[in-house]
């Protein structure tokens, strides 16, 4: 099936017209035929606007860079393209990719945010009017808006996709990832993109930790991991839980964040300090702690960070995928925020590829919306962890009312 973006003859206004309600793209490009024939060929697909595209609007969701334009194609762009993949535009994000608000709405409730930096790309890939966006992650950004747009989301391995091209906020942090419209195109993509390095792996364990974090879960969420439970059983899998390590726990939110905010004040000084009054406070807040940590302090938290990757390494086995729900509140209301970060940071900061699934409806006045379980593994085994994604969805389809 193609999407509305690349049907033949259909003018690019009618495409603009249907933006207009949910405003996910900064630019819609005119010129969207395909380069080429390829393995991508019959998809369309969109590019976060902190992501380089040559002499395309990148503006890094700051107003007042409403004019930049790219230098350059950044790999997985240009990969995409000389896969046969149509460019159809350059869809919107938070300013600089972690605070403010996108100006999105999201498809299955307008008066709801896509939630996330990546809330464009989100948002154009529930619409329907691509078939795949890139997006980005350092906390949350692919799979919370995924979840909240109820698309599967796919954060990689750390590096598996290139982060060349990209605007840095944290380089221990920063990922690449993809949102689709379903997640065979979400696995063509990835394969497309990536060399085959990972051994297929064969999953027999799915382990559910208790949350550690004090927010409370919308019912939602557990419903959602009851759901995806009952059909990984059916699908041979054991289950187990037992709480994560007490190392990772106590410092994932302190190590994370303070990884973020000295990238944020090492990538950014220069262009925050001269334009402190046209970004959000929140931002700046972000900036001014990350003046506070010194190369000392960088080192502790780099050292943290690897600590608790041992840790993680040791407490799930090879054999085993994590399940979690990907959100535990409902897309925020327009103007009240990008939603809760907690449930996605750790694997961020651990950089273990995450798949998010829909798994359930909300309910009630809310059933409309759907919310996601995230499955986790350990570092490259990403097209495993999609094939058992895939199997999963299959089951949940077929129990799902």
């Amino acid at each position: 099936m193609q999407t509305d973006a690349i049907d033949k003859g259909r003018p690019r206004q009618d495409l603009r017209a249907k933006d207009r309600e949910i405003n996910a793209f900064v630019e819609i490009f005119d010129d969207q035929e395909p380069q080429g024939s390829g393995p991508l060929s019959g998809l369309s697909f969109g590019v976060k606007e902190v992501i380089e595209q040559k002499g395309r609007k990148t503006p890094l969701g700051v107003a007042t860079l409403s004019d930049r334009l790219g230098r350059m194609d950044a790999p997985v762009v240009a990969q995409a393209l000389a896969a046969g993949a149509v460019r159809v535009g350059t869809t919107r994000s938070t300013v600089m990719a972690i605070a403010g608000d996108s100006g999105t709405r999201n498809p299955l409730d307008t008066k709801r945010s896509p939630g996330g930096s990546s809330a464009g790309s989100a948002a154009a890939v529930a619409a329907g009017l691509v078939d795949f966006a890139f997006g980005t992650q350092t906390v949350g950004s692919i799979v919370r808006p995924a979840s909240y747009c109820n698309v599967p989301g796919f954060k990689p391995s750390f590096d598996a996709l290139s982060t060349a091209g990209v605007m840095c906020l944290a380089r221990e942090l920063d990922h690449v990832g993809i949102i689709g419209r379903d997640l065979d195109i979400v696995s063509r993509v990835f394969r497309e993109l990536t060399p085959e390095t990972d051994g297929a792996r064969a999953f027999t364990k799915v382990f559910v930790p208790p949350l550690w974090f004090a927010e409370t879960a919308h019912p939602a969420a557990a419903k959602a991991c009851g759901n995806a439970v009952k059909a990984l059983h059916g699908l041979g899998l054991a289950v187990s839980g037992q709480p994560l390590p007490e190392l990772v726990t106590d410092l994932e939110e302190e190590v994370l964040k303070g990884l973020l905010c000295h990238g944020i004040f090492r990538n950014h000084r220069a262009f925050l300090e001269a334009n402190r009054n046209a970004v959000p406070e929140e931002l700046m807040a972000l900036f001014r702690l990350g003046s506070s940590i010194s190369a000392e302090d960088h080192a502790d938290l780099v050292g943290h960070q690897e600590m608790m990757r041992r840790a993680m390494d040791a407490a799930i086995g090879e054999d085993a995928v994590v399940l979690m729900p990907s959100v535990i509140d409902l897309p925020p209301l327009l103007g009240q925020g990008t939603g809760l970060r907690q449930p996605q940071r750790l694997w961020t900061l651990l950089g273990w590829p995450v798949v998010s699934v829909p798994a359930a409806s909300y309910g009630g006045a809310s059933a409309h919306l759907n919310i996601s379980v995230q499955l986790v593994g350990k570092p490259g085994s990403d097209r495993s962890l999609l094939d058992l994604a895939r199997r999963l969805r299959d089951v949940l389809r077929q129990t799902q009312p």
